[in-house]
């Protein structure tokens, strides 16, 4: 009964289409932008299809753009017709609908008729990035081509959404490195379906790594959701300019590596793992990701608060060892306090003896930083301690609130203030090495104040290249939030200080088995010849 009351309605409203003339009392897409109908209206449009979107697992349309001089575009939303359904790019159209908006975006709908008039040619326009809001505006809702060179900078919503962030040049960085520009616009998938399956644009390895590169990226530019959009008529061509690499290999004769963990937790509930097969998956690519760092000291970080996650992680590992390389936690049992999260410390009791075990019970910390005095059979001793400093997220209403440095940033400098004191006291002029997830970049205020009066040493800055010192990406932007500070006199006996990329850069849907996306900031590794 709707449809057919609309059909007379649009007969009164628009005349007869005579012949196969298109443009005959209708208007083209230009004229539509320029002064958009009230919603509701009906409208009769022409124009060239650009891009063929049909289908429910796509955008559900098509877009017909004018072939005037001018580039202009509007997207016509025909749910009920599959692609086969709908006309073909190349062929020009008179569509008799209704105007509507769909989260704010102008678009048609409702649609009476689709008619083919015959074939056109329509050729993209050239987009140079990153481009001013007024050329994007101008261009929303047509075909273009991304002529720039653009890199993959981030991918976190590629699983979810099907989207990627681009830079153009080089991808960006929070701090350091040669850096690129945002591209301003997104790479989608012409669906705004969650969770899409296939997943778009994975490679052979079941990945999309930051820092790939993307070429011939031709389609619809669009805006949606609050950002601008390109979804391609034919697929993007990628080339690898991050590749994965294998494990660093060891440089010292002790090797201590930092690695926070993402929320390992054995309930289920809360935060962690959601389901039990989730958290195989999630521990079997730990396990992965740990034996592979060939570490004799693990600093770790976001284990469930209870000392029976610490036992379960460590009974995973040594199943996976040979009895040399078995690992057992310094002070397991110790009492946490109600914290949600804890920090841990593994050894292989095969290399080392610990001689002491001390936990930093300032009320500041949220997870008490965790530190073990080891020895080796030569009699080279050193303390090694595990931190976790507060999270930049979870801003208060007010107070710590972010200025500039994420939320939280005058706890963090407590934090540092406390740690250093406590250090001072606990190791005085002996030897130390501190690491962990600091939620700091290099160069902000709780850095400045472990490594005042040179009682501590960054050593990432002096080992590791601008370009490859980040351990997580937020918001497309690769940053160095994992840190190893040391004594002076510790410091110069390092020998090497590495990143291994395995998840900062992948995408959290990441296939296939191995250490690859086991946790969301990649691991440090420090090997060093303690002295005597």
């Amino acid at each position: 009964m709707r449809a057919a009351a609309f059909a007379a309605v649009l007969a009164l409203l628009l005349p007869a289409v005579a012949g196969a003339d298109c443009g005959d009392a209708a208007v083209s897409p230009a004229a539509l932008r320029e002064e958009p109908p009230p919603e509701g209206d009906a409208v009769a449009v022409h124009g060239v299809v650009a891009a063929n979107f049909g289908g429910d697992n796509a955008l559900g349309g098509l877009y017909v753009q004018a072939t005037g001089s001018e580039p202009a575009g509007v997207f016509v939303y025909a749910p009920d017709r599959t692609a086969a359904e709908l006309p073909p790019a190349g062929t020009r159209v008179r569509v008799s609908a209704r105007s509507g908006r769909y989260h704010g975006r102008f678009q048609l709908e409702w649609v009476q008729r689709i008619e083919r008039c015959g074939r056109a040619t329509l050729a993209p326009v050239a987009l140079e990035l990153p481009a001013t809001a007024g050329r994007l505006t101008m261009l929303e809702d047509t075909l273009v081509r991304l002529d720039s060179p653009l890199v993959v900078t981030g991918n976190r919503d590629l699983g979810r959404y099907g989207s990627l962030r681009l830079a153009v040049g080089r991808r960006l960085h929070s701090s350091g490195g040669k850096r690129g520009q945002p591209a301003g616009v997104l790479l989608d998938d012409g669906r705004y379906t969650r969770d899409p399956r296939p997943v778009p644009y994975l490679d052979g390895n079941g990945t999309r790594r930051a820092g790939d590169r993307v070429y011939a990226v031709t389609g619809i530019l669009d805006r949606a959701f609050g950002a601008w959009r390109i979804h391609p008529v034919e697929p993007p061509r990628f080339a690898a300019g991050n590749p994965r690499a294998r494990a660093p290999g060891r440089r010292g004769a002790w090797r201590v590596a930092s690695l926070n963990l993402e929320n390992y937790f054995i309930t289920r509930g809360g935060r962690g793992a959601p389901t039990a097969a989730s958290f195989r998956a999630q521990q079997r690519r730990l396990v992965a990701a740990l034996t592979a760092l060939d570490a004799d000291v693990l600093a770790l970080q976001e284990i469930e608060n209870r000392p029976a996650a610490v036992r379960r992680l460590v009974a995973a590992l040594n199943r996976s060892l040979p009895g040399a390389r078995h690992y057992r936690s310094a002070a397991a049992g110790r009492d946490r306090g109600g914290a949600v999260l804890r920090n841990a410390l593994l050894y292989r009791p095969s290399r080392f003896s610990v001689e002491r075990v001390v936990l930093d019970q300032d009320r500041t910390h949220n997870r008490a930083p965790v530190a073990a005095r080891l020895r080796d059979a030569r009699g080279r001793r050193a303390w090694v301690v595990s931190v976790h400093f507060k999270s930049r997220g979870g801003c208060p209403a007010e107070g710590d609130v972010d200025r500039g440095a994420g939320c939280w940033a005058r706890r963090r400098t407590r934090q540092a203030r406390a740690l250093s004191v406590w250090l001072h006291g606990l190791a005085g002029g002996d030897r130390a090495l501190v690491l962990g997830d600091f939620n700091t970049y290099p160069g902000e205020p709780p850095l400045r104040v472990l490594a005042g009066g040179r009682r501590l040493q960054a050593l990432a800055v002096r080992h590791i290249p601008p370009g490859q010192r980040y351990s997580y990406v937020y918001r497309g932007r690769a940053g160095l939030l994992d840190h190893a500070l040391a004594t002076p006199g510790l410091a110069e006996s390092v020998r090497g200080v590495r990143l291994w990329h395995i998840n900062a850069d992948e995408p959290p849907v990441a296939a296939g088995r191995g250490p690859w996306r086991s946790s969301d900031h990649d691991p440090l590794l420090v090997d060093l010849f303690p002295p005597r």
